[in-house]
């Protein structure tokens, strides 16, 4: 493989980014990308490699996979060609800006003593925790802990008494990409699941009674003494069922079950 500037090494005139339809795209203009017509080229952001879209002798385009830091679109990004490093191979370290982009969260409707939101926000990577927060329009921030648990998913447990109408944005420059704003608004449920009682079913179950229990799209959690059980099956919008397979957590004084609702789409 040569290595040095050649009639057939490609060259590298612009490299830019952009956001569209959900995706970071990264186009790579230049000469004799396709000389020869084997070549093949690949772009790699921090240690992932990105899914090279197209490829014509004076252009490439690329979609960002894997994620890792937000950063890594400016400081590591890498170009390869099976004939060479391209000239001009500065323009590719230089990077791109990609702001990042507040596309929506789920569910937009939660309960006023905190809910679990996932928010779509493209330039998260997985490795973004510590820099990506929610905040409402007055600057502050929604979120107990923010978790990214994969590539521009990021999970938020919203505050108890976040109010309803907060329009959320991300700390990281990034507004709401909707028409109005609309998806990223976050109102408060007049109906959402209570509790109203709990009772030991067999030694190694126990049934929660109660209102308002989400039985279609979500799944439910429930803790008990600090255990978390190992299946939980909602009956009902009054009735689930926690099973513990090592038996029901015993304690000296009375405790109360956590359930929590969790959206799966």
């Amino acid at each position: 493989m040569a290595h040095g500037a050649s009639s057939a090494t490609p060259k590298v005139a612009t490299v830019a980014g952009e956001i569209t339809s959900g995706d970071i795209i990264i186009t790579v203009t230049g000469e004799r990308f396709t000389s020869p017509t084997a070549n093949q080229v690949e772009l790699f952001v921090g240690p992932s490699k990105a899914t090279t879209l197209t490829t014509t002798a004076t252009e490439a385009t690329f979609r960002v996979e894997n994620l890792k830091k937000h950063s890594d679109l400016k400081d590591v990004l890498y170009l390869y060609f099976d004939s060479g490093i391209p000239e001009n191979n500065a323009v590719i370290q230089g990077g791109v800006t990609v702001p990042h982009q507040f596309l929506s969260f789920d569910p937009t409707e939660g309960s006023p003593g905190g809910s679990l939101i996932t928010g779509t926000i493209v330039g998260a990577g997985t490795e973004d925790d510590v820099d990506v927060r929610l905040m409402d329009a007055a600057g502050g921030e929604v979120c107990e802990y923010v978790e990214i648990t994969q590539q521009y998913k990021v999970r938020c447990l919203l505050k108890p008494g976040v109010a309803a109408g907060n329009f959320l944005t991300s700390a990281s420059q990034a507004t709401c990409a909707a028409s109005g704003g609309a998806e990223c608004a976050y109102s408060i449920a007049t109906t959402y699941p209570k509790i109203t009682s709990a009772e030991g079913a067999t030694t190694t179950s126990i049934n929660i009674v109660g209102t308002d229990f989400i039985t279609s799209s979500y799944t439910a959690t429930v803790t008990y003494g600090g255990v978390a059980a190992d299946s939980v099956v909602i009956n009902s919008a009054t009735s689930l069922t926690a099973t513990f397979s090592m038996g029901v957590p015993l304690a000296r004084v009375s405790e109360k079950p956590i359930v929590k609702f969790e959206s799966t789409t």
